[in-house]
Parts: structure tokens; sequence; C-alpha cells
């Protein structure tokens, strides 16, 4: 695998006075849409993931076009929650896990090697309107504008 001791994660920025039983509530929505639009073959930006080489899919058995990431499941199943402080949400994966350095891999395109073998799959991290989508379903309070502002820390999996 590639370098594991970075972790993968990516941050929702929540406005002032967001209290804490809805930034859980926000968290686990978050990690969902991330699961779910990963399940139905999309990266973050909503296009469709680049195809499994010939060797991988004959070697795992699967279809060159049926990219979800879940051929084990193990990998989405281990997205978390990993800090949730007043302002932002951390999430994504344990540092040093296996599932970490799969994901870091996708992001990459590394796979387990030093260098990109093939283009990423960028499915770790969620854009602007979907955290607005998010936080106003949990929040309604809030405008675009207010969630907007909170986000300062990167949407997009990040290993800083």
């Amino acid at each position: 695998m590639a370098v594991q001791n970075k972790q993968w994660h990516f941050n929702v920025g929540l406005p002032d006075g967001v209290d804490a039983d809805t930034r859980v509530r926000i968290a686990a929505d978050a990690i969902a849409t991330v699961v779910s639009r990963t399940k139905s073959k999309k990266n973050i930006w909503g296009r469709k993931f680049v195809r499994y080489t010939k060797a991988y899919a004959k070697r795992k058995g699967v279809g060159r076009t049926s990219v979800n990431l879940t051929l084990s499941n193990d990998m989405l199943t281990s997205i978390r929650l990993l800090n949730r402080r007043k302002n932002n949400l951390k999430i994504g994966f344990v540092a040093g896990s296996k599932e970490n350095a799969k994901a870091e891999g996708n992001m990459l395109g590394t796979y387990g090697k030093p260098t990109p073998v093939q283009s990423p799959r960028k499915f770790l991290g969620m854009t602007s309107k979907e955290i607005v989508a998010l936080v106003k379903r949990h929040a309604p309070e809030f405008t675009r504008s207010e969630i907007l502002d909170a986000q300062t820390n990167p949407t997009i999996a990040t290993t800083k």
C-alpha cells in the first residue's frame, strides 16, 4: 500500500451556534452522503469513476465499469467522525489503518505504488453545494452565506 502515516480526511465547517447533537447528525449524514455517492459509482463532482484496468478486473472477477470502491466494503464502512469541534467536523479514516491506505491509493491513483499508476478516484469529500444542503437539512436557521463562510478547511480529502 501507499504511505500510511498521513490521515485522509475532509472537513465540514459549521457556523457558530450549531449544538452538539446537531453536529453528530450532520456528521452521520455527511458520511452517508459520501458512501451513497461512492456506491453509485460517482466521484465528489458527480462524474463516473475511472474504469478498472483489465488485469485488476480479471483478478477480482468484476467488470471494468463496476467501479464503486466496495469490493470488500471495508473501506467505506471505515469512514468515521474523527473530531467534532464547535465549528468543524473532521471526517475520514484512522491514520495508519489499512482502509486509510486504500483511501490514499484511490485519492492519489497510486494503488500501492510510489507514484500514480492510474487516474485517481476522488471520493472522500463534499462539494460546497452538498455541504450547504446538508447543514440546512439539520440546521435550517443558517443562511447559505453563513454556511459557506464557515468552510475554512478543505472540504475535499487532504492529509494536512
